[in-house]
């Protein structure tokens, strides 16, 4: 499966304006354990305001995407995965370079294991989440 992705963010060149930026995703180059979801509620925090800013360790002069949270629907789930298509998951980003994953983009990869399925969200484990756990009560 091929998908178009489009992503909301940050470009260096473009200081102070929002900044699109187009990419593809292919499933076939996933590993067994990531699964594709389709990003429906996203929030801003304060790491997105340090991308935003261009702080250092957050600018690396290239396109950043925001969004470090949010809930979405698993659309395509690897061989190994145990998520099930169609289920809504919580995830946060997982890029340590913060530069291919955000919340504020069509699509979103992660590994499944480190997601966490809406139907086993307590009310007190969201609570320790913050807006994020908040976000998937709503």
């Amino acid at each position: 499966m091929r998908l178009e992705n489009i992503q909301i963010g940050r470009d260096p060149k473009k200081p102070n304006q929002l900044a699109f930026h187009r990419s593809d995703i292919e499933s076939s180059a996933l590993s067994g354990t990531q699964i594709i979801v389709e990003n429906e509620i996203s929030s801003l925090n304060f790491k997105d305001k340090f991308v935003w800013r261009g702080e250092r360790g957050f600018d690396r002069g290239e396109f950043l995407p925001l969004g470090f949270d949010g809930v979405g629907k698993v659309i395509w789930s690897g061989p190994d995965s145990k998520a099930t298509l169609g289920s809504r998951v919580l995830f946060f980003a997982q890029d340590g370079d913060l530069k291919s994953q955000g919340g504020f983009q069509r699509f979103s990869i992660h590994s499944a294991e480190k997601t966490v399925p809406l139907y086993s969200l307590k009310s007190k484990d969201a609570i320790t989440l913050g807006v994020p756990g908040f976000t998937a009560l709503a």
